[in-house]
């Protein structure tokens, strides 16, 4: 089983990769994370389905936009969280990437790629905007639905 949070750039979704792994206690992986090894290639994400398919549940954060990104989860039962924020909050974190010397930007433009990209076009399970952050409530309310999905499985 899977829980897969998908999003544009700078939604939040590492943070609250982060957050379920420890409120749940499951392994998690992101392509971010491949992409500091391998770079922008195919090799990143061959490398993330390997680590997938070795666990019996995990946490997976991706853009979900890719062929790529189905790929990885094509043999597994799925929960999906789309993270959202608003054009003016992911600029702010963009741009804060590129100040930080954040290790994945490469170009010039960073920022400006990166909100060109939007939202996956797909019907998730469950929806969180961290323009203000993650509501404790919220973060609590999608953890309990995700071990919902867990026990199901």
């Amino acid at each position: 089983m899977i829980i897969r949070i998908v999003g544009a750039p700078a939604t939040g979704k590492t943070t609250l990769r982060h957050w379920l792994a420890d409120y749940l206690a499951l392994p998690h992986f992101g392509i971010d994370d491949e992409r500091l090894f391998y770079g922008w290639s195919l090799e990143a994400w061959q490398s993330l389905k390997q680590k997938v398919d070795q666990t019996a549940a995990c946490i997976l954060e991706t853009g979900g936009t890719t062929q790529s990104d189905r790929v990885v989860c094509s043999t597994r039962s799925t929960f999906t969280i789309l993270c959202t924020a608003s054009r003016q909050t992911r600029h702010q974190r963009l741009v804060g990437r590129v100040e930080q010397g954040y290790p994945l930007v490469t170009q010039d433009d960073y920022a400006t790629r990166l909100l060109k990209m939007g939202a996956p076009l797909l019907t998730p399970h469950a929806s969180i905007n961290s323009d203000n952050g993650f509501n404790p409530n919220q973060l609590e309310a999608l953890a309990l639905r995700c071990n919902e999905f867990i026990d199901e499985g």
